[in-house]
């Protein structure tokens, strides 16, 4: 499905799927989640910087980590490097992973430059990263 999802018409499928349920339900879920530890409230300003502070770094260090980079997923050790050809969204596109989480940092007041050393960046698809925050 993942690979055909364009022509399944997936992502217009979820969307109806979406207005077909009542706003509380979303709402109750998100509550949940962020009571839970789960979900940092993204109507935290400072979360917001840091997140973004986060992303920024990463985005720079990506073409270093990318020319340092042997090709191997480090969740399940395959060959993806290849797929950078495939589109961003795709769930085998190669993407960095922060190993210890950018939640976890901000928890815990490690600085946005700590979280973001390539030490903690490790290369995965994006299906593999995507399944890590469900845990």
């Amino acid at each position: 499905m993942s690979d055909n999802s364009q022509e399944l018409g997936l992502s217009q499928r979820a969307d109806n799927m979406r207005k077909n349920l009542p706003d509380k339900f979303w709402e109750k879920g998100l509550e949940t989640r962020i009571s839970n530890g789960n979900v940092i409230n993204w109507d935290i300003s400072e979360w917001k910087q840091y997140w973004r502070r986060c992303n920024d770094l990463t985005r720079k260090i990506r073409p270093l980590m990318l020319e340092n980079w042997d090709g191997i997923d480090y969740i399940d050790g395959e060959y993806i490097k290849d797929n950078l050809n495939l589109h961003f969204s795709h769930g085998d596109y190669p993407t960095l992973d922060h190993v210890i989480p950018r939640s976890y940092g901000f928890k815990n007041k490690i600085s946005p430059y700590e979280i973001t050393q390539p030490e903690n960046l490790k290369w995965t698809k994006r299906r593999n990263n995507s399944k890590k925050n469900k845990n």
